[in-house]
């Protein structure tokens, strides 16, 4: 069942703000503090950040995601005017892809695959369009946007509010709703080489180590396999860490202008990182919620097995279970009680052992009496046609006749 955004009782809203507002700030001003960006850019994370707060814990939170962002960027050395507008659109935009996504069901643990994709294609691709149109507006009405920027301006904050979204909001939505987590040695150990694979191509493709021959900008999907290992073998979790890694160093590839990301116009290769890391994150997390919805399928399909046999053991009725060629190939504990016999000599076509020699020679009469009724090239409509596992495996009643 798809679950409603909490609503906070009155008697720890105060609380819950300010919490929303520390973390809001202590997120934005350790981002801001190592981005060398200025403007939107530099606020990836911004939009992201309050939609997954939101979905979280509440639309009734908002006052404490704007206040957290605003002083964030203000403390950054942010400029009033461009911290008011990047806020406000963030805020805006967060509220909005928050009501609309409690419209539609959504569930805020990511627990199926229609959800994520819900998130991306409203949270990452609809509604930027929202928040960036709020961005903008503040710094052009105040003259600070040009008409020849405005459409520049617009596109780097859709991509900036997106690539939050992709990155960010799965992270926090997966973390801040994970039940307990019980590993062991072998997901250490796995764990521990994919982070050795990761520190590896990253140090390849973003910053420059042997550029000659990892440089090419396709063969950054060379981290791709990275992904899917972390989705196959880890989970949802660990693959939206993985994806937020990823967007982390291209940001630094940018940044300091080596590997990838390259370019001596710092702004030029936005359009790029955005496909880059969207395909990479789409990619990763998709398969990741497959695997995720496949695993507890087939823990579902155990546990109705477990049930369904706990429930016939403690049947007085005999009950037994066969396989596509019917062979017989479980007996409850009534069945083996009342024939005396264990289950290991029942399996197959042992069960006909127990047979007791009157009903064989009843149903051998039965086919005798019954074949000399009928004339040859008849047609003949049966009603339950028992047949060999009914009557015990060798003539059936009506099937015997036939």
């Amino acid at each position: 069942m798809a679950q409603t955004l909490p609503v906070p009782t009155n008697r720890n809203n105060i609380v819950r703000l300010a919490m929303a507002s520390l973390g809001f700030f202590a997120v934005s001003w350790l981002i801001l503090s190592f981005s060398s960006f200025s403007g939107h850019a530099g606020a990836w994370h911004g939009f992201g950040l309050a939609l997954a707060l939101l979905l979280c814990f509440g639309i009734p939170l908002w006052p404490g995601v704007m206040l957290g962002g605003l002083l964030a960027a203000l403390a950054c050395g942010v400029s009033i005017t461009s911290a008011t507008s990047l806020t406000i659109g963030n805020t805006l935009g967060a509220l909005a892809g928050a009501w609309l996504f409690q419209r539609q069901g959504f569930d805020a643990k990511l627990d199926h695959l229609r959800d994520y994709l819900g998130l991306v294609i409203i949270g990452a691709l609809l509604i930027p369009f929202l928040s960036a149109t709020f961005d903008i507006g503040i710094p052009f009405l105040s003259g600070d946007l040009t008409n020849q920027s405005i459409r520049h301006a617009w596109l780097e904050n859709w991509i900036a509010d997106s690539l939050g979204v992709l990155t960010t909001a799965p992270v926090l939505l997966l973390w801040l709703n994970r039940g307990p987590i019980y590993l062991s040695a072998q997901h250490w150990l796995g764990r521990s080489v994919l982070t050795g694979l990761t520190v590896l191509f990253s140090a390849a493709l973003f910053f420059g180590w042997q550029h000659e021959v990892f440089g090419e900008y396709m063969r950054g999907y060379l981290v791709l396999p990275l992904l899917v290992w972390a989705a196959i073998g880890f989970g949802r979790r660990i693959t939206a860490l993985g994806g937020i890694i990823l967007f982390a160093v291209s940001i630094n590839s940018m940044q300091y202008n080596i590997g990838l990301f390259a370019h001596g116009n710092q702004a030029a290769p936005l359009d790029q990182l955005w496909i880059f890391i969207s395909i990479s994150s789409i990619t990763g997390m998709s398969l990741a919620m497959v695997f995720f919805e496949l695993r507890k399928t087939q823990k579902a399909l155990r546990e109705n097995a477990a049930n369904f046999r706990t429930l016939a053991e403690s049947s007085m009725a005999l009950i037994w279970m066969s396989d596509a060629s019917n062979k017989a190939i479980w007996f409850n504990r009534a069945w083996l009680e009342f024939t005396g016999r264990q289950a290991e000599q029942e399996i197959g076509d042992g069960w006909c052992e127990g047979i007791h020699e009157e009903d064989i020679e009843s149903q051998r009469l039965i086919a005798q009496f019954g074949g000399e009724l009928i004339a040859d090239n008849s047609t003949v409509l049966t009603h339950c046609n028992a047949g060999a596992l009914a009557t015990g495996g060798v003539w059936g009643t009506a099937l015997g006749v036939i």
